[in-house]
């Protein structure tokens, strides 16, 4: 009944000593199921419980005279085969042999194949299964189309979703086993609810900097969520600040989910200001994402870069303004040493240069800032080529240097 093998390593399952599994060795325990009398291996336990399942499945899809299968009947059927296909695949997890984990999802039952477990602990054995567009994560979370069967054939067709991407517990816990994954592309696959959960997101993007915290390059993870969520949640205000807050730590790219909310909110003077207002260092980067096709406002130019001069390269209406620059001189003599900003000067327009060198060589050497006249000297290099005086006038500002190194 059970065959020579198990004879032959010293254990005779047939023996009268083993009622069931319960009696055998606990290392050959696995291998059996209790079944009426006794007990008999699990491949046949599972070949005796298909039998069993197909027949009713029979009487209900089948075209005979047999009365149909019960409701009860079919929904028992159905939880019998879905609890064997899963426990199949779980044993084939544990020891997936040469082909690998990727073998094992490749034939894994649908049961299998929506089980949080059976798929975390896949991630768990092989963290790179997740990785990259064409990873085996891509095919089990995308949405796509199946056939349904209904008694006499082809009934239609629907669109499949597995509803792990609307199980917010899974992501967290997929994100901790995804090695070389970056959040944005399992964040990819959530359901549109997800994208526009609020509180959801915020714990998925929490989580993820937790987890990437002091990871080289770890900003490379955390960007692309924002971009990700639903439309309404880009141009949600709070959303987009507390996400900021989420995300502000030395390894993440800073302000990321202002970068990528939507084009309204990002040119949208009163919601620009309160961000300058709580992330002043970061001004530069506020500004530099300003839509491009749309003109930047003037007040809020000024107010980023009284905050951070350098601001200056991106105010183009602003290069030639006297009274700008000017106020750039005052708001950096104002400050610490070494908080000072020199690169600025270079963002100084042709035009000013041209009709105010010596008005500019003047509130450089008012500024206290050596370091001023080496980014004016840089700043005028750029020109040699354009004007005949450029050497001159670098001359000028050299001389000025001199002079006030010597004094």
């Amino acid at each position: 009944m059970f065959g020579a093998e198990n004879r032959e390593c010293g254990f005779d399952p047939s023996a009268e000593e083993y009622k069931t599994v319960a009696d055998l060795p606990e290392d050959q325990q696995g291998k059996y199921a209790d079944a009426e009398g006794g007990f008999i291996t699990k491949e046949a336990s599972n070949y005796q419980k298909l039998a069993e399942i197909a027949a009713i499945l029979h009487k209900q899809y089948a075209r005979t005279g047999e009365e149909e299968a019960s409701p009860q009947e079919l929904l028992q059927a159905q939880a019998e085969l879905d609890n064997m296909s899963l426990g199949i695949d779980m044993e084939r997890l544990e020891d997936p042999g040469p082909n690998g984990v990727e073998r094992v999802l490749e034939f894994a039952s649908s049961v299998s194949l929506t089980n949080e477990n059976f798929v975390l602990s896949a991630l768990e054995k092989n963290p790179t299964i997740g990785a990259g567009a064409r990873g085996r994560m891509t095919e089990l979370l995308t949405p796509h189309v199946v056939e349904t069967y209904a008694r006499g054939g082809l009934d239609k067709e629907k669109i499949y979703e597995n509803p792990l991407r609307s199980n917010e517990g899974f992501f967290g816990k997929a994100i901790d086993r995804m090695q070389g994954m970056r959040a944005k592309d399992l964040f990819e696959f959530a359901s549109d609810d997800l994208k526009g959960d609020k509180q959801f997101i915020l714990n998925f993007m929490e989580h993820t900097q937790e987890y990437y915290r002091g990871a080289r390059g770890a900003g490379g993870y955390i960007r692309g969520i924002t971009e990700r969520a639903s439309e309404g949640l880009r141009s949600d205000r709070d959303f987009i600040k507390e996400a900021c807050r989420k995300t502000a730590h030395p390894h993440l790219l800073p302000l990321t989910p202002f970068k990528e909310a939507s084009a309204e909110l990002r040119s949208d003077p009163e919601f620009v200001s309160s961000m300058l207002d709580e992330w002043p260092d970061e001004a530069y980067t506020i500004i530099a994402n300003w839509p491009k096709d749309r003109p930047i406002d003037e007040d809020i130019l000024k107010k980023a870069i009284e905050l951070e001069p350098d601001v200056l390269r991106l105010a183009e209406q602003m290069k030639n303004d006297k009274q700008v620059v000017d106020k750039i001189f005052q708001t950096e003599a104002a400050k610490p040493k070494n908080k000072r900003d020199d690169g600025w000067v270079e963002a100084i327009g042709d035009e000013l240069i041209e009709k105010d060198l010596d008005h500019i060589i003047k509130k450089v050497k008012e500024s206290n800032n050596p370091k001023l006249f080496n980014s004016l000297a840089k700043r005028l290099s750029m020109q040699v080529w354009q004007l005949e005086s450029a050497p001159d006038r670098l001359t000028r500002v050299k001389e000025a240097k001199d002079e006030e190194e010597a004094a």
